[in-house]
């Protein structure tokens, strides 16, 4: 079975992440991996898809013929299987340049990654291009949460299949933690302080200075710290000095190996106003952290699957609150509260799960169009 993924630009981010590490599942059961990046450039995580036996393609996205002449060309040559498209930019006319350039003995796959809340003339022409796909083209829409489905109901109209989607188990796991003090004592993080760590680009919706205004409420007798790890630290060290705690807070930007920084933490906190599913809470949970989610769609999804979750309202005292409710547990107290996260984040979101619903469906798909 030869399977392309069709991307945007290759990052660190949860679609990429997700393909990478159910790579070996997929590859041993004999599916033949390739990626399209349709990127202004490939991107920055092409290397790690190299690592897991993909095949990487690069188009650049452009808004005009020439591109999807290219995409057809491509198709053409390649004949592939299954298509699999990601992002919501030209979806539509990758199902259709699909089914121009190879017929309907190809798959068709959508998977909606995101909580796309259009309105007006723009929702009225998603709901077109859906149907049209679906109805037409036969594209196979999945949502990857309850709440995605949900909005996708509300929105389009569409009954999306649930796929959840899934953390790599075999990289996030709880271990016996060596570098706790040492990379604490590297960041010149103060002794006996809770470690409070978020993980993803700051963006407006991350709420992340909110964690900081927080911060600013409490004694500083408190031993809290808080670490951010992620794009735009700038900006956020620049609210940090702002609000005058740069001794109890940092960003440290984009890493490498963010597995060794979770060593160090005590406690995940992500106040996101929404995401997609919230792949860097579910790893942070498997690592053994506990954690503190806002109470908002798809993040709310893990309160039917998962028991021991913080679920915070999106204002300060809230945040303060959860803060110092683990910042009075022992050590030990919070370890144990991570390793009933871990455990059931495994049960429900490892490679055991998601990777293996979509190799059922890739050959559902199959098995249909070649009757």
């Amino acid at each position: 079975m030869k399977i392309l993924h069709i991307l945007n630009e290759l990052n660190y981010s949860g679609a990429e992440l997700m393909v990478a590490c159910a790579a070996k599942i997929w590859i041993k059961s004999g599916i033949e991996l390739h990626v399209l990046s349709t990127g202004e450039k490939k991107g920055v995580f092409a290397k790690e898809l190299l690592k897991n036996k993909y095949v990487i393609h690069h188009i650049p996205f452009q808004k005009n013929i020439s591109f999807f002449l290219k995409v057809y060309k491509f198709m053409k040559k390649n004949k592939f299987d299954i298509i699999h498209i990601h992002p919501e930019r030209g979806d539509i006319l990758y199902s259709l340049v699909t089914r121009m350039a190879l017929g309907y003995k190809v798959g068709l796959i959508r998977t909606v990654h995101h909580l796309f809340r259009f309105s007006s003339l723009l929702r009225l022409r998603k709901i077109i291009e859906r149907k049209i796909s679906h109805y037409i083209l036969s594209t196979k829409f999945v949502s990857n949460s309850p709440s995605g489905q949900l909005v996708e109901k509300k929105y389009y109209f569409m009954n999306n299949e649930l796929i959840p989607n899934w953390y790599d188990d075999k990289s996030f796991f709880i271990k016996k933690n060596n570098q706790y003090n040492k990379i604490r004592s590297q960041l010149s993080i103060p002794k006996n302080s809770c470690v409070f760590l978020s993980i993803g680009k700051f963006t407006y919706y991350k709420n992340y200075d909110l964690i900081v205004n927080s911060l600013a409420l409490i004694d500083n007798k408190k031993r809290i710290f808080f670490l951010h790890i992620g794009g735009n630290q700038k900006i956020l060290n620049n609210h940090i000095y702002k609000k005058n705690e740069k001794k109890r807070a940092r960003s440290i930007g984009i890493v490498k190996d963010i597995r060794r920084y979770m060593s160090a933490a005590d406690v995940f906190i992500m106040p996101s106003s929404e995401e997609g599913f919230g792949v860097a809470a579910i790893e942070a949970m498997a690592f053994g952290l506990p954690c503190i989610l806002s109470d908002v769609v798809a993040l709310s999804d893990f309160k039917k699957k998962i028991k021991g979750i913080s679920y915070i309202k999106l204002n300060t005292k809230s945040i303060k609150n959860a803060m110092l409710k683990y910042n009075k547990l022992s050590r030990s107290e919070r370890n144990r509260i991570g390793v009933k996260l871990s455990n059931q984040s495994k049960k429900y979101y490892g490679l055991g799960i998601g990777p293996i619903k979509y190799i059922k469906l890739y050959n559902k798909i199959l098995k249909k169009i070649t009757i």
